[in-house]
Parts: structure tokens; C-alpha cells; sequence
């Protein structure tokens, strides 16, 4: 029988956006915004956080996303 595990991994994030805008600040402002094409994304492994067996008939006490 398989078993439930909750593993959470860290990762360093680069995403490179392509912005028309009237200034670096407007530019700016819509990148981080999450506005303009995404030119690229480039997703690095940090770390190992946990692995943990998950408890099915326990309560979570957080939201599930």
C-alpha cells in the first residue's frame, strides 16, 4: 500500500519579463506586477525543507491550495 508523503523543497526563482512601458520605472512597476510576456523562467534547486509522512485521518490545520 502507498503511503502519503508532504515534501517541501526551496527554490530560487529568475524570471525574465519583456515590458512595453514609457520609463524603467513604469517597466519596473508591471514586472513586478506579474504584466508583459515572459521571456523566460529559470527555476534553481536550493534545498531540501522536509519530508514528512502524511497522517490521512489527521485534521489539517491549514488550507489546501
Amino acid at each position: 500500500m502507498t503511503k502519503k508523503f508532504k515534501v517541501v523543497l526551496s527554490y530560487d526563482v529568475q524570471r525574465t519579463f519583456i515590458i512595453d512601458a514609457d520609463n524603467e520605472d513604469e517597466a519596473y512597476d508591471k514586472a513586478y506586477k506579474g504584466q508583459g510576456d515572459i521571456d523566460s523562467d529559470d527555476w534553481e534547486y536550493t534545498d531540501h525543507i522536509e519530508t514528512k509522512e502524511e497522517n490521512n485521518d489527521a485534521k489539517r490545520w491549514w488550507p489546501r491550495l
